[in-house]
């Protein structure tokens, strides 16, 4: 498989970079459009576009807090990747308003094959908790590859959009890669590195934390990184996310409402 990117201005530059790398011939394709500064509407119809070029390829899409493509960071873009697979077959699934239970036995009901290797999926920060669907995935298909993320709104904090070529306005969608011939492994880098104390989480409900050692967790951040940070913790929180460790694992948690 090769992955291509294209960054979107209109539909015959989309065109023209179609020819020039013979993507009508691709065996199979799965299309990711990662957007930043654009309405859904406006990306909307560029995934109705791809499905008129490519009416038998697998979309995802998902808006972000900047586009990161070969190597660059954009901002206000849509940045469509072409992932071409020469043996393997991609299909979608989007799911609203649905438990992590109901989400993982409809994957195991009408997407996950024995031949499933990979599982992509993005979640709608705002309106679902993917830490559980993750942990419920794991149980369920230990042998399956799952990669993936948040979407985000640009650093708003206020609404996100994930979509497929199928399914509108979701709280999670997937691609299934399925494949006899093709291996796959994942990786990840946690770029942080932990500094103070070892801190207890004293009360929490899921994802939402109320203490931390007994404190207002707000406190704690206006405690150890001043008032800027404590008073813009949204905007701030990502670069001084909570760490904690799980299996030997270090994870980093940011706020994303308060």
């Amino acid at each position: 498989m090769k992955i291509i990117n294209h960054v979107y201005e209109d539909r015959e530059g989309l065109i023209q970079f179609a020819e020039a790398n013979a993507l009508s011939a691709a065996p199979s394709l799965l299309i990711q459009i990662f957007f930043s500064g654009r309405s859904a509407e406006a990306v909307y119809r560029v995934r109705n576009e791809l499905l008129s070029l490519f009416p038998k390829s697998a979309i995802l899409a998902t808006s972000t807090a900047g586009v990161i493509g070969d190597g660059a960071m954009r901002d206000d873009t849509i940045l469509i990747s072409f992932s071409v697979f020469e043996h393997s077959a991609v299909r979608t699934l989007g799911f609203r308003d649905q438990s992590t239970q109901d989400i993982s036995a409809s994957l195991a009901a009408h997407l996950i094959t024995p031949e499933t290797k990979l599982l992509v999926l993005f979640a709608n920060t705002f309106r679902f908790e993917a830490s559980g669907l993750l942990r419920q995935l794991s149980r369920a298909f230990p042998h399956i590859a799952i990669a993936g993320g948040n979407a985000g709104d640009d650093y708003r904090f206020e609404h996100c959009e994930v979509f497929s070529d199928h399914a509108d306005d979701c709280d999670v969608v997937f691609a299934a890669v399925d494949s006899d011939r093709l291996n796959v492994s994942t990786r990840y880098l946690l770029n942080w590195q932990s500094i103070g104390r070892e801190m207890k989480v004293t009360k929490a409900r899921g994802g939402e934390v109320f203490e931390i050692d007994g404190q207002n967790p707000v406190e704690v951040y206006r405690h150890y990184l001043g008032d800027d940070v404590a008073d813009n913790i949204l905007q701030y929180g990502i670069e001084f996310p909570i760490i904690f460790t799980s299996d030997g694992v270090d994870i980093a948690r940011a706020a994303v409402a308060v």
